[in-house]
């Protein structure tokens, strides 16, 4: 006897199978924060990532790195072992100690966006005048700091919002697409130009 459930998954990267997927653009969002920074005039750029097994994160990085490599311009790479805030205070400590000369960066998320703001402070660094900066989720955090952080939004309503309306028509057996990309967008604030 085989059973059928209906299942949805969502923010798991672009996977051509069959399976019901949704997604924000990930590859667009690396884009965008690679762009914002760019187009304020950042040169020598750092990229915050997440472990390359994690597609979306891939997709992400694979974004910004496309786009920096078509307008050459300078980058490098810092992976982040996890999202929470105790390893984005870790991480934002090694980041500064090991890079000294750059001017942009995008951040894993906001999390780490935030912990970059404050350590940063501690070696004389302020954003945007010394270094703009990029967050990742437009969470809450991005509007607290101060200054208030550039980020990408995914858009987490509407992936959740049609991550419902796809189970509920999977649960009647109605035909559905297999993959959905939510935009994304840029949300401009204090620490980019």
């Amino acid at each position: 006897m085989s059973v059928h459930v209906p299942l949805v998954l969502f923010d798991s990267g672009l996977i051509n199978d069959n399976q019901i997927r949704v997604n924000s653009d990930n590859f667009r969002g690396g884009q965008l924060a690679a762009k914002a920074l760019v187009d304020g005039g950042a040169k020598k750029i750092i990229i915050e990532h997440g472990a390359y097994q994690f597609l979306n994160l891939k997709e992400r990085l694979d974004g910004a790195t496309s786009f920096l490599n078509e307008r050459n311009i300078q980058y490098k790479l810092f992976e982040v072992s996890d999202f929470t805030y105790e390893t984005a205070q870790l991480d934002s400590v090694k980041l500064l100690n090991q890079f000294n000369d750059f001017d942009g960066i995008i951040a894993a998320n906001d999390i780490h966006a935030s912990c970059l703001l404050e350590n940063a402070r501690k070696h004389g660094l302020e954003s945007p005048k010394d270094f703009q900066l990029i967050g990742y989720d437009n969470s809450y955090i991005s509007e607290l700091t101060n200054p208030g952080i550039s980020s990408i939004s995914q858009e987490p309503e509407n992936m959740g919002q049609m991550t419902a309306r796809l189970l509920l028509a999977a649960i009647d057996n109605s035909p559905v697409k297999s993959s959905t990309v939510i935009p994304v967008e840029y949300i401009k604030r204090s620490t980019s130009r």
